[in-house]
């Protein structure tokens, strides 16, 4: 399937309007030699609601729930559910680090490693899962839904990436 074939079909049409490029990254690891943990922030007009810690990626993946204070959300997406424990010893500089990678958009999803207690930058997307991804329990779907301000979709983009 061709990249414009594969954005029509899931409806990314953002990532149509991205150069296309080749990115080599370096492997990271962690202390123990490992690939770390992977976290997932959900942020909200650029606010950490929510995020997850995927555990077992490569293997049988479980993933937890957390929502900003780092306590445990009774719900999935996707996956099983996890630990119950996120394992960051010091959320507050995390979440503020992952806050000041969203510009104030409406949504955008900030993935990052942690490595040394230090954050180390993943991606963003504006399209977790490909927006195919279920959300259980339906009212954690629907809190999710509410933290969503549509107004701020009116807002100039420009205007909110400027610094």
């Amino acid at each position: 399937m061709s990249i414009s074939t594969s954005i029509r079909y899931t409806h990314e049409w953002l990532y149509g309007l991205i150069p296309k490029n080749i990115i080599i990254e370096p492997l990271i690891k962690d202390e123990t030699g490992k690939i770390p943990q992977d976290y997932k922030f959900f942020c909200f007009g650029g606010k950490v609601k929510m995020f997850n810690v995927d555990f077992g990626r490569f293997n049988y993946m479980k993933r937890s729930l957390f929502d900003r204070n780092g306590n445990f959300i009774e719900g999935k997406i996707k996956c099983p559910k996890g630990e119950k424990s996120h394992g960051i010893r010091n959320l507050n500089e995390i979440i503020a680090f992952v806050e000041s990678l969203c510009f104030g958009l409406d949504f955008v999803r900030v993935d990052i490693y942690i490595v040394k207690n230090l954050p180390i930058f993943g991606e963003l997307t504006h399209y977790p899962g490909g927006g195919w991804s279920k959300i259980t329990p339906f009212e954690l779907d629907t809190k999710l839904g509410e933290f969503w301000d549509l107004k701020m979709e009116k807002r100039n983009l420009f205007n909110r990436l400027i610094v």
